[in-house]
């Protein structure tokens, strides 16, 4: 049996519109063009020096590789042997290849019969259309936009500077019996308070830092130390050891 429910369209039952030419007119389809059949390289090229036109580069992920259609060039003959090749057989791996550029290379095998490029170089001809390519990107590049190159770029976020929150506090050390008054900003860390602390009595920086109240001493933690006040008391000591 058939089922009475009509099929719904994927999209939400929308079609979608034609595209639009500049004029406002519905814009001719593109066709699709073919490539060609790919003629394969003969067997008898192998161990052969070869010169040929780079019709292709094709790049997925980090691996990049292209094709060459054989031919003295500089146009792309495409009823010519066609012949993959990876970047790694560059003849010098500092020299960009593109598309229609004329190299020469040695036609070799890998371990499954399939015949590749190596020693990959520009010829003299091919030299000449990089060396073209190179100055037609760089004149792009220099008729772009005044405006592009003076847009105004982001300036770094400054940082805020902490607050001064100054206050002197008294401090003494296991080991001296001396006591030391110190400046510490309250906007800052326990950290930077425990190294001004054994800054001033060269103690080990191992110390830790505990409160000296009425109560006896407690560990320094941050709850306590914003409600420290002018005069506070602090005092540096070895960490407690712990019984098991």
């Amino acid at each position: 049996p058939t089922s009475s429910r009509s099929r719904r369209r994927p999209s939400g039952n929308k079609k979608r519109a034609p595209r639009k030419s500049a004029d406002g007119a519905d814009a001719v389809p593109r066709e699709k063009k073919e490539r060609p059949e790919s003629v394969p390289v003969p067997a008898s090229d192998v161990g052969k020096e070869k010169v040929g036109v780079v019709s292709a580069i094709i790049r997925k992920g980090r691996v990049k590789f292209g094709f060459i259609n054989f031919g003295n060039g500089p146009e792309i003959d495409e009823a010519a042997p066609r012949i993959y090749f990876n970047f790694t057989q560059m003849a010098d791996a500092a020299v960009t290849i593109r598309r229609g550029y004329v190299v020469s290379f040695k036609v070799a095998q890998d371990e499954t019969g399939r015949p590749f490029a190596e020693n990959i170089a520009l010829t003299e001809e091919g030299k000449q259309i990089a060396a073209a390519r190179d100055e037609e990107i760089a004149a792009r590049k220099a008729a772009r936009p005044a405006e592009d190159s003076d847009k105004p770029k982001r300036a770094p976020r400054e940082r805020k500077p902490l607050e001064e929150k100054p206050i002197t506090l008294t401090v003494s050390c296991e080991g001296s019996g001396e006591t030391k008054a110190i400046t510490f900003n309250m906007a800052q860390s326990i950290g930077k308070l425990k190294n001004i602390a054994t800054t001033a009595f060269d103690a080990p920086v191992t110390y830790n830092v505990f409160h000296v109240s009425n109560e006896g001493q407690v560990f320094l933690t941050k709850a306590i130390l914003v409600t420290l006040s002018e005069g506070a008391r602090i005092h540096l000591a070895a960490p407690l050891e712990t019984t098991a």
